[in-house]
């Protein structure tokens, strides 16, 4: 009968296979640790790479969302067209007085409206929102009706339609400023004229009065009853 193998042993007793093994464990053992390592660093540079890549994807769309918040959707174009002058106590309000009550509109108070008179009967707007949105509307007016119309914008995202300018189509915050200016033009109608404007025609009327009578087309009579009720409607 063969007898067994033993294990060496060294100088200190211990069993060298065992010791071996245990080296070789620990050694495999490192090199699993080591592997999972860069496992995972190849894992976090391939997140990081599609995080990136999403982030380059999601900012564009971001940047288009906030612009349509800031500018507004696009709408039909929205003209102002013959509305009503208002009279006061029963009487027709003068071209200077509609004109008056027009300069002082205000529209809504986060936007600059910038009247300028052109000439009787007609008054440019210029509106300005934010430095960089622009527009600018012609204003015709009489004694009895005015309009707002569209003549051009910047930064508002205009769209022509068709040869129909109502069918145009422009940011939707256009349309709210216009229907602001709209209100507030109303708003100054229906107070009247001002007293300082009521006071200069009052003067003009009665000073072309006065030339009536010194031309001998007013007897003194008529003059005086006319003046009277001049002033009396004071």
């Amino acid at each position: 009968m063969k007898a067994r193998p033993q294990p060496a042993v060294n100088g200190s007793g211990e069993d060298t296979v065992s010791r071996d093994g245990k080296e070789g464990a620990v050694a495999e053992g490192g090199s699993n640790l080591s592997s999972l390592h860069h496992e995972r660093k190849t894992d976090q540079s391939t997140t990081h790479h599609w995080e990136g890549a999403e982030m380059n994807i999601i900012r564009p769309l971001l940047l288009i969302a906030f612009s349509f918040f800031l500018v507004g959707c696009p709408r039909f174009l929205y003209n102002v067209t013959n509305a009503n002058v208002p009279q006061v106590d029963g009487s027709k309000q003068s071209l200077a007085d509609v004109k008056a009550a027009i300069m002082r509109s205000t529209g809504d108070p986060r936007v600059r409206y910038i009247m300028e008179d052109v000439e009787p009967g007609l008054i440019r707007c210029q509106l300005q929102y934010k430095i960089q949105h622009k527009a600018w509307m012609d204003i015709p007016y009489s004694t009895d009706s005015y309009s707002i119309i569209y003549i051009k914008s910047e930064n508002l995202r205009y769209q022509p339609y068709s040869e129909d300018r109502n069918r145009n189509t422009i940011s939707g915050h256009y349309n709210n400023w216009i229907r602001a200016l709209d209100n507030s033009i109303q708003e100054e109608l229906a107070k009247g004229p001002s007293a300082s404007t009521k006071q200069d025609h009052t003067e003009h009327r009665l000073l072309n009065l006065q030339k009536l009578r010194d031309s001998n087309l007013l007897s003194e009579e008529e003059y005086q009853t006319q003046r009277a009720r001049i002033l009396k409607a004071l």
